[in-house]
């Protein structure tokens, strides 16, 4: 705020863009005035004609005669945009903090829209304030001619890169802790004036163009013969580069978070997905609602509903999409690439997945809170504008009549696939010129999705807090009802009262004893994945008769299988696996987890409690405090010959840690990937510094100890001694040598075996580059650069792998995402690989001669089995990695891989249709019989899974004690499973945990019983425990 301060001052008038002019010179009738009809008066923005979403009529070309009554009764197949321009096109004033991969400075329609920080430029030459032109508005116009600029780019714009390169001079002239804020900010790379992993240059490097059209689409230009319409079209944008990709790291979203605030954004789009779930993410969300910073986040595009984050976070406001079908007899069916589900508040239609319904909405926040300033009312709260989205939402109900399967279900009140409803921008604004300003409220507890155990708590005390600015007094409702959409019938309530002017606090307290609490087995498909979810709903009415309504979403469940003082809440995400390991050989193993929160965390049981051993990683510079993150596992082993074990970790930053049993840093220990290798990040590099794979503990050189062989970011591989001192040879470039410039980033965990027979390891990684539009894998020579001819062994520099569509999601899957498995499948003595890309047309196994390139010795056909439920789907590779093991206690291996169906592929063909999309768990046996042309799947597989399977590994253990080990592999879809060879899954299973799977689980002996414990851990933080039945008589070997 302090910075728009500063700019009214300096122009001496509020920022608020005067009329617009057509493009083509003529006077505009745009856009008209309130109650006329917006058709006769549109932009000329080329692309205009095409916006259906921002209409408020029907148009007659479309078929009324098999539209849906209740759609027809709207009168409208878009959310009002044309109608709310003609009460507002925003103000200058409000800025649209855009977090997402930079920005293109010379994009035509936002040269003019960045917003431009007076408090660290000089005025332009020959001028007494900012606004040089007189035209109202502070933009880089007005140093057009000024000669301490020029087009310092080079790209024949004069833009706002141009400034920033002009007038960099790393003072902090308005002192806010960010030098030279001239016009946003990057916290995704780089460094500037010695503020760490930070510069002050938000552009695109790597030309990904996501933050781009985000920015565009809520605040382009309007009605200047250029590009497309902007929803807000007078509001100002502040790029925030958080990633390079709409995937990011969430610390990093954090950063850009805490700065737009202090930078006075008034909405921040955040139209991305972190791998992670921090507490430094979590404070920074709540960061903005405190300061009354509106927040739209993306629901996320895998037309699932799993949660997301930071879209997931309380404060933030959900949005998804709908549009039209191909046949336009429907605008609002669900978008096949969005996510649905408790966590919507709003839906927004737009043919662009979850991200252009989030742009569209930030815009139009933007004219709410235009509106607001417009008449008066003052800078609208955060919660008022949530609250306004939901108050003045179109109620989408195509229940009745049933026009069965072919239409989404969406139904009176709140439900999972519309929120509150189909966004009405004209309503909105409306609203607030009308002085409906709602309530604020706010529920505090149980957080979204959390685990309530009525056995452990059979009460519980809510709390709360609803402020009335506006008002004198409200009455309020607390209720419960079961079920994530209850009808208004269901719910019970908990406690009533009124409040006059503010109440935080208790509001009622859960009596599980009086209340219904959900029963039943555990869910075992997607169709029963809310079976103990609960709704918590606060209601209220003021004094003049605006409602405000906030939901809350969590399971109400006990599992007499946890282990007692489990399932943990961690405060912190899981994507790295959790490891049994008798690390003190006591017999007992111990639990290692690695967290995003960037601790370690060694569990044991002892004398009957669980105890818990911290390590941290280095603390990171920048607000909210945090610490580096950690995504995957650890690996458990000797260092030296003659040293005890450590536990070495790899940090999202790039560090290398080892540990000992008690948590100390060994000698020598973090090492980091070299900064350098990230430089420049272009089109054609896209790469950064950090790791995303798991270290590898192995002897590459003949030596005592062990070497640690990681993978990273940069497209480098890497390996270090047990010391700490890099291995010569290392690092090695992934890439093919005669491509001098491209390289990809890595997040591929290496695997390390003799694959050529000579008696010495090689490592085999896969590579998120394409070559020729081919996946790629690697086999490097354990000398690496040292090698004479080169670090790869022959054939694999790179082996090419086709797939349909390798770049399935920036950075976590891409290429080949997978980790490869080395398994001496023929009985030669050295190994085969197993590989297969995101949407490959089949598993491999991959032979090296010892005296010829590498060939393919089998292909595992993707089609079903004879005897599968999924007869007649297409499969394609999956995303995460294989297990090899023997499951049904024959003597010989089984292969087992995720599988993502070919229709995922296709589901922007079928806009708006419902349709099955089966994820899957393939498998196929490997023995030396099976090294042929081609091997058909077991006859019973795949086995159907009910969400996607991101960075999941399954792993073998015997969980029912038959001596047969089962396959274990959870899912975003709540459920980690236990499949039998020959079918089925055991008692019990599969296991509820609300959350998402990302990683493999794993079993031991935590107490040392004689019986084996189940553990695994959640996105959402949860660590699980379960007590298995039985006691195992013998031990299944798992590879």
């Amino acid at each position: 705020a302090r910075l728009l301060v500063a700019a009214l001052l300096l122009t001496g008038t509020p920022f608020v863009r005067p009329a617009a002019a057509s493009g083509d010179g003529g006077e505009s009738c745009w856009p008209g005035e309130p109650g006329s009809d917006p058709r006769l008066c549109p932009p000329d923005d080329p692309t205009y004609p095409r916006r259906w979403e921002f209409r408020s009529d029907i148009p007659a070309s479309v078929d009324r005669e098999n539209m849906h009554p209740s759609e027809l009764e709207l009168g409208s197949i878009g959310f009002s945009l044309d109608r709310a321009w003609q009460r507002t096109t925003g103000r200058d004033d409000v800025v649209i903090a855009v977090l997402d991969s930079g920005i293109r400075w010379h994009y035509r329609d936002l040269v003019e829209k960045i917003y431009l920080n007076a408090g660290e430029l000089p005025l332009p030459e020959s001028a007494s304030t900012h606004d040089r032109n007189g035209d109202g508005i502070f933009t880089v116009e007005d140093y057009e001619g000024d000669s301490r600029v020029g087009d310092r780019n080079g790209n024949g714009t004069l833009d706002a890169q141009d400034l920033i390169r002009a007038f960099s001079d790393c003072r902090d002239d308005d002192a806010n802790g960010y030098p030279d804020d001239i016009a946003g900010y990057d916290f995704f790379a780089g460094s500037h004036c010695g503020l760490e992993g930070a510069d002050n240059d938000a552009a695109d490097d790597t030309d990904f163009g996501h933050g781009t059209e985000i920015a565009s689409t809520a605040a382009a230009e309007t009605n200047n013969g250029v590009e497309d319409a902007g929803v807000c079209p007078a509001c100002r944008v502040l790029p925030v580069r958080v990633g390079d990709s709409f995937v990011v790291d969430a610390n990093q979203f954090a950063r850009g978070v805490v700065f737009a605030v202090d930078a006075g954004a008034t909405v921040i789009a955040s139209a991305l997905g972190s791998y992670n779930n921090t507490p430094a993410a979590r404070a920074a969300v709540d960061y903005a609602y405190e300061h009354g910073v509106t927040l739209i986040a993306s629901a996320a595009d895998e037309f699932s509903y799993h949660h997301n984050y930071p879209s997931v976070y309380n404060h933030a406001l959900y949005v998804n999409a709908i549009r039209n079908n191909a046949n336009d007899t429907t605008f609002w069916g669900l978008n096949p690439c969005t996510n649905f589900g408790a966590r919507v508040w709003a839906t927004v239609p737009a043919r662009s997945c979850s991200s252009g319904a989030t742009s569209r909405l930030s815009g139009v926040a933007g004219l709410i809170h235009s509106a607001a300033l417009d008449a008066g009312l003052g800078k609208l709260h955060a919660e008022e504008v949530y609250q306004l989205i939901r108050l003045t939402a179109d109620d989408l109900d195509n229940s009745s009549p049933d026009w069965g399967e072919l239409r989404y279900p969406a139904r009176e009140g709140f439900d999972q696939l519309t929120g509150y409803g189909r966004l009405n921008a004209h309503r909105a604004v409306r609203a607030v010129h009308e002085r409906r300003i709602p309530p604020r409220v706010d529920l505090h507890n149980p957080r979204w999705f959390a685990i309530v155990s009525p056995r452990d708590e059979p009460t519980v005390e809510i709390h709360g807090s609803i402020r009335l600015p506006r008002a004198e007094r409200a009455g309020y409702e607390l209720a419960y009802a079961l079920g994530v959409e209850p009808l208004e019938s269901d719910y019970r309530t908990v406690a009533r009262g009124t409040v006059q002017r503010e109440m935080v606090g208790p509001l009622g307290g859960l009596d599980f004893s009086k209340l219904p609490v959900p029963e039943g087995p555990a869910p075992r498909t997607r169709d029963e994945r809310d079976r103990y979810s609960v709704t918590l709903r606060l209601r209220v009415i003021d004094d003049r008769g605006v409602s405000a309504e906030a939901r809350r979403s969590f399971f109400v469940f006990h599992d007499p299988t946890w282990k007692r003082g489990f399932p943990i809440d961690l405060g912190a995400s899981g994507e790295a696996a959790p490891s049994f390991v008798d690390l003190d050989e006591d017999g007992r193993d111990e639990i290692v987890l690695p967290t995003a929160d960037g601790l370690l965390r060694i569990l044991s049981w002892d004398d009957g409690e669980l105890r818990s051993v911290t390590a941290e990683l280095d603390a990171l510079a920048g607000r909210p405090a945090h610490r580096e993150t950690i995504i995957r596992g650890a690996s458990i082993g000797k260092l030296a010959q003659d040293d005890a074990v450590s536990i070495v970790v790899a940090s999202r930053s790039g560090k290398v840690y080892a540990f000992d049993r008690a948590g100390q840093r060994r000698e020598g220990f973090p090492v980091s990937v070299r900064p350098d290798l990230a430089h420049p990040a272009t089109k054609e590099r896209r790469v950064e510094r950090g790791v995303l794979s798991r270290p590898v503990l192995v002897d590459l050189d003949g030596k005592p100890g062990a070497e640690i062989v990681v993978s990273a970011l940069d497209g480098h591989v890497y390996a270090w001694r047990h010391d700490g001192a890099l291995l010569g040879g290392f690092p090695v470039r992934v890439a093919p040598a005669a491509e001098t410039a491209a390289i990809g980033k890595i997040v591929s965990t290496p695997a390390v075996g003799d694959i050529d027979g000579d008696g010495r390891p090689e490592i085999v990684v896969g590579s998120n580059r394409l070559h020729e539009g081919l996946a790629t894998a690697y086999a490097i020579r354990s000398d690496g650069n040292l090698h004479p001819g080169g670090p790869f062994v022959p054939g694999w520099r790179p082996f090419e792998l086709p797939a349909i569509r390798p770049d399935l999601l920036p950075t976590m899957a891409s290429g080949l995402q997978m980790s490869p498995v080395l398994v001496d499948v023929d009985g030669d003595l050295d190994e085969e690989v197993v590989l297969y890309a995101v949407t490959g047309n089949a598993v491999l196994l991959v032979d090296q001669p010892s005296d010829g390139p590498a060939r393919i010795a089998a292909r595992y056909s993707l089609a079903p089995g004879t005897d599968s439920e999924l007869q007649g789907t297409t499969f394609l590779g999956g995303t995460g990695s294989p297990l090899v093991a023997d499951t049904d206690g024959d003597g010989h291996q089984e292969l087992y891989a995720p599988l993502l169906p070919f229709r995922m592929l296709t589901l922007r063909s079928k806009p708006a249709v419902p349709i099955d999309v089966p994820l899957a768990v393939g498998a196929w046996l490997l023995d030396g019989e099976s090294v042929r042309g081609s091997v058909s799947m077991l006859r019973d597989y795949p086995r159907r899974m009910e969400d996607l399977m991101l960075y999941a590994s399954p792993i073998a253990g015997d969980v029912d004690a038959d001596g047969i080990a089962e396959v274990l592999i959870g899912s975003g879809g709540y459920l980690l499973h236990g499949f039998a060879r020959q079918g089925g899954e055991p008692e019990g299973f599969p296991k509820f945990t609300g959350g998402w799977v990302f990683s493999a689980p794993d079993v031991g002996d935590l107490d040392g019983d004689g019986r084996q414990e189940l553990i695994a851990v959640t996105r959402e933080g949860y660590l699980f425990a379960w007590e298995l039945l039985g006691e195992p008589d013998h031990e299944i070997a798992v590879e």
